[in-house]
C-alpha cells in the first residue's frame, strides 16, 4: 500500500524498492538517507500513448529509442522477401575468377613483416581501379609516396589513381575522439569506395594508446571498422601483424577479439619464395576464417605472385593455390616446417632426411618426425629404401623440366624459383644453391651429434648436366652444380667433410703417447 496521500502505481510500473540497509525498519542500527521518491507528484504515466503495435497499452512514447528495442517483424519480413543468395567474396580477384574479400563485411590479413601484406592491399586496390571503381587506403605505417609508387609499379593508370585512389595517413586517436569517427564515416561516405583498407591495426591501436592484448580495448576499436563496412557496403580489409618469432601462429598478435570480430574472411600470409628487388617470388594466403564458407578454413586459398618486369614495373597477381593432396594443412609450427620441406624438395629434387635438416635449418628430431607423417598424408614419397630413405615430391607435384634438358634428368622449377636466388630470398633458411645438388644451411655451424645410415650414403649416381649458370662440381663423375664459392657440390662437400673428420680422429688417436700400462696390456695379450 502507498503512504498517505500517495497514489497507487499504475499497472506495469516497477515495484517500490525496499530499504535493505543494515538494521532495516524498526531497527536500532544506523540507516542511510532515504532514496528519492520514484513517484513524484506529477504522474508521468498520465500522458501514455494510445495502444498500438509499437506502443502496447499503458506504455509511454519516448523521444529516444535504442537498438535493443524490438519494433516488430519488419526486418524479418524484409529478409524473407530478399533474393536468397549466399554471400560470396567479390573483391581481391584470383586469375581463375574467384575472390578473397566480402563487400559489406570486415575482412583481414595478417603475417610477419616483409612478407607481402602491403602488396596484397595494393594489388586489391589496383584491381578495383582497373574495374572503374574507387578505393580508400587508410595508412598509419607508410607514406603517400610509398603507396602511390607501388600503385604505379603495378601498372595502375595515373589518371585513375588521381581520380579514384583516395589516400589518408592518420596520426591521431580514433576510438577516443568522436570527431575522428565522424570524419572517418564522412570521408568514406563522400567517396563511395568498393574497398577500404587499413595498414595496420597494431599501429592504429597505438594511436589510441590501447593494449592489443586487451579485449576491452581491441573490440570497441574494431567495432568502428565493422560498422563502417555495414554502413558503407565496402569491403573493409584490415592488415595486422603476428608476434615476433611466432610465424606459425594462426591468429593476429594480441587479443582473441581480433579473430572473432571478423565476419568476412581472415587470411594468414606466409612465406613461399621470398621476393625482393629484381627477384621473383610469391607468398601464400591461408584461410583462417570464413563465416560465409566460400573458402575452407585451414586451407591455402591463393598465392600472391610478384614478378619484376623491367623499368621498375611489377607484375603482380593472385594465383590459385597449388594443387596439393587433399589432407588439410597443419597449422602452427608443423605447418610451417612442412611448407619449408616442400619448398626445399621442389627446388632441389630428391633429398635425404639429413640433407633436408641441414637445408631448412630446423631441429633434426622435428624434421625426421614429420617426414613419415608427410608421406602418410601423400605430400611426399620415399624414392629410396626403408633403411636409407630419399624423399621427393609425388610425380603429379613435380615441377616442370626446362626445355633445354631433353633427357629429363634433373627436376627444376622453371617459373617460381629463378636461377641465382639466394637462400634468404627463397624462405628456406639460408639455402644455396637453389638448383642442382643439396642445399646447406650456411648460416649455422652445427654438426650432427650422431651418425645414421643416411650419413653413410655413397656418392649419388652422376646425372646429365643442363644449361645452368655456375661451375660444375670438381668430384670425378659428379656433374652437379657446385655450391657458390666452393669447388664441390654440397653432397660431395658433406662426404668430404665426413671423411676428413674421421681421418683427423684416426690421426689424433695415433699421435697419442702410449703409457706403460698400455704397453703391459699389449704384452700380456701377446703372451696369451
Amino acid at each position: 500500500m502507498g503512504g498517505a496521500g500517495r497514489p497507487e502505481p499504475p499497472a506495469g510500473a516497477p515495484p517500490r524498492r525496499r530499504d535493505t540497509t543494515r538494521g532495516g525498519e524498526g531497527s536500532a542500527g544506523s540507516r542511510s538517507e532515504p532514496e528519492p521518491d520514484p513517484w513524484p507528484d506529477a504522474d508521468p504515466w498520465q500522458d501514455a500513448a494510445p495502444a498500438g503495435p509499437d506502443h502496447p497499452e499503458g506504455e509511454p512514447e519516448r523521444a529516444h529509442r535504442t537498438s535493443w528495442l524490438w519494433q516488430g517483424q519488419d526486418e524479418v519480413l524484409a529478409a524473407l522477401n530478399r533474393t536468397k543468395e549466399r554471400p560470396r567474396p567479390t573483391v581481391g580477384r584470383l586469375t581463375d575468377g574467384r575472390c578473397l574479400f566480402y563487400k559489406g563485411r570486415l575482412n583481414g590479413i595478417f603475417g610477419p613483416g616483409g612478407i607481402g601484406k602491403t602488396w596484397t592491399l595494393a594489388l586489391t586496390c589496383a584491381q578495383v581501379l582497373a574495374d572503374g571503381d574507387s578505393c580508400f587506403y587508410y595508412d598509419v605505417e607508410n607514406t603517400v609516396d610509398d603507396i602511390v609508387q607501388r600503385m604505379e609499379d603495378l601498372g595502375a593508370d595515373p589518371r585513375a589513381i588521381a581520380e579514384r585512389f583516395h589516400y589518408k595517413r592518420a596520426s591521431s586517436a580514433l576510438l577516443k575522439d568522436m570527431r575522428a569517427q565522424e570524419d572517418l564515416r564522412e570521408s568514406v561516405g563522400r567517396t563511395s569506395p568498393t574497398v577500404v583498407t587499413l595498414d595496420s591495426v597494431n599501429r592504429g591501436l597505438a594511436l589510441d594508446r590501447l593494449d592489443s592484448d586487451s579485449g576491452s580495448d581491441v573490440t570497441p576499436w574494431l567495432n568502428i571498422w565493422d560498422q563502417l563496412a555495414v554502413d558503407s557496403g565496402a569491403a573493409v580489409v584490415l592488415c595486422d601483424h603476428i608476434a615476433k618469432g611466432r610465424d606459425g601462429t594462426d591468429t593476429p598478435i594480441g587479443s582473441q577479439g581480433k579473430f572473432t570480430i571478423v565476419q568476412g574472411a581472415l587470411y594468414m600470409v606466409t612465406a613461399g619464395v621470398r621476393f625482393s628487388g629484381g627477384q621473383e617470388g610469391h607468398s601464400r594466403l591461408r584461410c583462417v576464417k570464413d563465416n560465409a564458407g566460400a573458402w575452407t578454413p585451414d586451407s591455402e586459398a591463393a598465392e600472391l605472385h610478384v614478378r619484376p618486369s623491367g623499368e621498375g614495373r611489377v607484375e603482380c597477381s593472385f594465383e590459385p593455390a597449388r594443387s596439393w593432396p587433399s589432407a588439410a594443412p597443419a597449422m602452427g609450427s608443423d605447418g610451417r616446417l612442412r611448407d619449408l620441406i616442400l619448398d626445399c624438395l621442389r627446388v632441389n629434387g630428391p633429398m635425404s632426411g639429413t640433407a633436408i635438416t641441414k637445408a631448412v635449418g630446423k631441429s633434426r628430431n622435428d624434421v625426421l618426425r614429420l617426414l613419415p607423417t608427410m608421406r602418410d598424408d601423400g605430400f611426399i614419397v620415399n624414392a629410396g629404401s626403408e633403411r636409407m630413405p630419399k624423399w621427393e615430391l609425388p610425380a603429379e607435384a613435380q615441377p616442370e623440366l626446362p626445355t633445354s634438358d631433353p633427357t629429363g634428368s634433373i627436376p627444376v622449377s622453371t617459373g617460381s624459383i629463378p636461377v641465382g636466388l639466394t637462400g634468404t630470398e627463397t624462405g628456406i633458411g639460408t639455402v644455396t644453391p637453389p638448383l642442382g645438388g643439396v642445399p646447406v644451411n650456411t648460416g649455422s655451424d652445427q654438426t650432427d651429434t650422431g651418425r645414421t645410415a643416411e650419413d653413410d650414403m655413397t656418392d649419388p649416381e652422376p646425372v646429365s648436366p643442363v644449361a645452368l649458370e655456375g661451375p660444375i662440381c670438381e668430384t670425378e663423375g659428379c656433374n652437379k652444380i657446385a655450391t657458390s664459392g666452393f669447388p664441390l657440390c654440397i653432397m660431395c662437400d658433406l662426404l668430404k667433410r665426413g671423411a676428413d673428420k674421421r681421418a683427423a680422429e684416426a690421426e689424433a688417436t695415433e699421435d697419442e703417447p702410449i703409457t706403460e700400462d698400455e704397453h703391459e696390456r699389449k704384452d700380456h695379450g701377446k703372451d696369451h
